[in-house]
């Protein structure tokens, strides 16, 4: 277990994030540089606690558990902080 992670969870986590790319893909949305479409916060959630992410400047934030998700070259980076 690594930072309260077991390789299950980091495999769960990995496999959440993936599906959010198919989804997104799949969909046609498109990343700008700029910021996130509102269609894509629609279906971003917290992989530790499930709740909605907000947007807040460049980085998205749980405003439930207070986790930050930044947001590099147009793409939500929403891995643990240890896999970063």
């Amino acid at each position: 277990m690594l930072y309260g992670f077991s390789l299950k969870s980091k495999f769960q986590l990995h496999i959440i994030s993936m599906e959010i790319f198919l989804r997104v893909k799949k969909k046609g949305y498109r990343m700008s540089d700029e910021a996130i479409s509102e269609e894509l916060l629609e279906i971003l959630a917290c992989p530790y606690c499930k709740k909605r992410v907000k947007l807040e400047g460049e980085k998205l934030i749980c405003p439930e558990c207070g986790r930050e998700y930044p947001i590099e070259d147009g793409i939500p980076n929403m891995l643990p902080d240890e896999l970063r």
